[in-house]
């Protein structure tokens, strides 16, 4: 297990945190625990996040180029569903990768679920998020598939 530190000032012109080096560092590892502290040092808050991680074995490899094979048609509904995780982060004060992960993105993507039963596959998206997220996720993938037809 590895372990890295990122520290975040508080920006109020965004009223929150840059989180995209941390977004980005998380994107091709396992990440098994994130812990997050608050400080506030001079009048600046800060957020400061522990990751614990490990790297990916080789086929997490080959799924990262999966992301670069997707069809002109996927690659919207990837950015379609992006979006909304962007929004639904803001809204909750959470750094997107807690909503879904780029892996756990891939996978709705390829397997385009039409039921909440559909998430059952997808490693680390369990019932707490199929309850809080599962519908709106549903519902972009079925108007998605709904203009195609």
């Amino acid at each position: 297990m590895k372990v890295s530190i990122f520290t975040f000032p508080f920006e109020p012109g965004s009223g929150g945190f840059d989180t995209y080096p941390l977004e980005q560092f998380c994107l091709d590892k396992h990440v098994l625990e994130i812990v997050p502290y608050f400080f506030q040092q001079e009048n600046q808050a800060y957020w400061t996040v522990l990751v614990r991680y490990r790297l990916p074995t080789p086929p997490a490899a080959a799924s990262s180029k999966e992301r670069v094979l997707l069809s002109e048609k996927d690659q919207l509904l990837a950015k379609r569903l992006k979006e909304w995780r962007s929004l639904k982060a803001k809204e909750l004060g959470w750094p997107p990768y807690l909503i879904f992960t780029q892996h756990q993105l891939m996978e709705f993507v390829r397997m385009k679920m039409t039921t909440k039963e559909g998430f059952g596959p997808v490693k680390g998206f369990g019932t707490k998020k199929i309850k809080r997220f599962g519908e709106d996720i549903l519902t972009i993938i079925q108007a998605f598939t709904a203009e195609e037809s």
